[in-house]
């Protein structure tokens, strides 16, 4: 069908294309959810805001991502009974404690479904911050969130994220401290300290 401008390629014999009109359709939405994840970019991505997950304590305390707003929250989530490095990898976090620990700067070590062996972990890896369990199964049921450290900004946004892929103890604690530490005092610089 001719028009003005031209040929409507959504038109063919005086009746709508259905195939083209699926391509645009699909193109369209195609781009409406890129421009959308780039401006409301979701959980788990760099810039996105970290979602709220209740964590339990080993005296069945209970504490939120929300709580710690306004903080800089370094998270490491780990599987302890299964993780090969996690003694490189609670020495890294307790070396960034020794550097960082204050009012602004958090840390938090978290094991999914494991909340009988939090004392047990905390004597084991002599964790200088505390080690918290949360229920994997309906908290964080959309990612494979095992083994990532996720360094969260007093905005609530995610700043970085890095995944536990090296297996060796030196490795691992360099890694940690190597990553976070450049990082957290960017931080620290935007909220003033």
């Amino acid at each position: 069908m001719n028009n003005k401008r031209g040929i409507n390629p959504l038109v063919k014999n005086n009746k709508i294309d259905m195939k083209n009109l699926f391509s645009f359709v699909a193109c369209f939405l195609f781009f409406v959810s890129s421009v959308m994840a780039q401006k409301y970019p979701g959980p788990f991505v760099e810039g996105g805001i970290f979602p709220t997950v209740t964590f339990r304590a080993a005296d069945n305390q209970t504490l939120t991502t929300d709580d710690l707003r306004g903080k800089i929250v370094l998270y490491t989530f780990t599987d302890f009974h299964k993780c090969s490095v996690c003694a490189a990898l609670m020495d890294g976090f307790n070396a960034l404690y020794d550097m960082f620990a204050n009012d602004s700067v958090v840390f938090v070590a978290a094991i999914a479904n494991d909340g009988d062996n939090i004392e047990k972990y905390q004597n084991q890896y002599k964790t200088k911050f505390p080690i918290v369990s949360f229920d994997y199964d309906t908290t964080l049921d959309n990612i494979i969130i095992q083994h990532r450290n996720i360094l969260v900004g007093a905005n609530g946004k995610i700043v970085l994220m890095k995944s536990n892929i090296i297996r060796d103890y030196n490795g691992m604690k360099k890694m940690i401290i190597d990553t976070f530490s450049p990082a957290i005092r960017k931080q620290l610089k935007l909220m003033g300290f």
